[in-house]
């Protein structure tokens, strides 16, 4: 419930971000509050000045959508037989059949959008698209605060190439 409140403080104020909500006095947060997640509360702000609390509830549905569908680019790229059409089969299998996953993504919390653009970002590094990844650590570290994860794993691609480079 916290995030559809300040989803819709967010909307209905004229500044979108943070500072515009009312902070608790004495901790400096009145002053400045830094956002760790400003990407998912615009989009809920703006889902919720489009449609209110029906449409911010659609924000799980769409995270989870987006995973199922990283997963599966990630499938086919890796080389599973069958098409786009089988690797979205089984990416949507293996997400269904874990209910803890099901459970956490039905919550409304920004690491959904996290585990999305990681998911692209190691799809961009498998494909060796400097465009793609920069995109994609871009839109992490707008999503979620654990921008330590995206660096590992370009640290770890950029072992792996180096290490692998002179065996071609």
């Amino acid at each position: 419930y916290l995030h559809l409140v300040i989803d819709q403080m967010l909307s209905e104020s004229r500044q979108w971000s943070l500072e515009a909500l009312p902070q608790v006095h004495g901790l400096g947060w009145d002053k400045f509050f830094s956002d760790k997640e400003p990407l998912f509360h615009t989009l809920g702000a703006l889902l919720h000045r489009i449609g209110g609390e029906p449409a911010v509830i659609l924000l799980p549905w769409l995270a989870s959508l987006g995973v199922v569908m990283s997963m599966a680019l990630r499938i086919r790229l890796a080389g599973a037989r069958g098409g786009f059409a089988a690797a979205l089969a089984v990416a949507l299998l293996g997400f269904c059949c874990n209910p803890n996953i099901v459970f956490r993504f039905n919550l409304m919390r920004a690491f959904t959008w996290g585990v999305i653009f990681f998911l692209l970002l190691e799809s961009a590094l498998f494909l060796r698209n400097r465009f793609l990844s920069f995109l994609a650590c871009l839109l992490f570290a707008l999503s979620y605060h654990a921008a330590y994860l995206p660096i590992l794993l370009v640290i770890a691609d950029a072992a792996s190439a180096w290490m692998t480079e002179g065996r071609k």
